[in-house]
């Protein structure tokens, strides 16, 4: 009985193994890539004034936790721990103007508007924009 199921086992190795070896594919399978555009790289202004309007934001937040260690935002140009690109040029992020307690954020998006984020004396932001009703830009120049 032993060496009937030795020889069983055996038979089983060599058949499973006779289709083990080279492969008939002729090569592997290689995903396409991809082709979209990223929205900051040439998208439309749509794209680029939601790109621009989410770096206000995200500088914003740099800016308030700046704020806590330094209790001004003029020492806060440059929040650590944020990812915008921080200039005056198309498709950055500045800190305009820094007071004590207030401060302006503009984000210059690449299709030409800028989005401002105004913080008062009175600790209210307002947000707004200098092209009403164009991209992302809504009519009433308040996003």
């Amino acid at each position: 009985m032993k060496q009937l199921y030795l020889a069983v086992v055996l038979s089983v190795l060599v058949v499973g193994g006779a289709a083990c070896g080279k492969s008939n594919r002729k090569s592997a399978y290689h995903p396409p890539a991809a082709t979209a555009p990223t929205p900051a790289a040439g998208g439309n202004a749509d794209q680029q004034d939601a790109v621009a309007k989410a770096d206000a934001r995200n500088f914003v937040s740099g800016l308030e936790a700046c704020f806590v260690d330094q209790q001004t935002y003029t020492n806060c140009k440059k929040p650590a721990g944020i990812n915008v690109p921080i200039g005056s040029g198309p498709g950055q992020v500045e800190l305009a103007k820094a007071g004590t307690a207030t401060y302006t954020v503009v984000a210059h998006s690449g299709s030409g508007t800028n989005f401002k984020i105004d913080k008062g004396a009175s600790g209210a932001a307002t947000r707004s924009c200098d092209k009403p009703g164009t991209g992302g830009c809504p009519a009433g120049g308040s996003w």
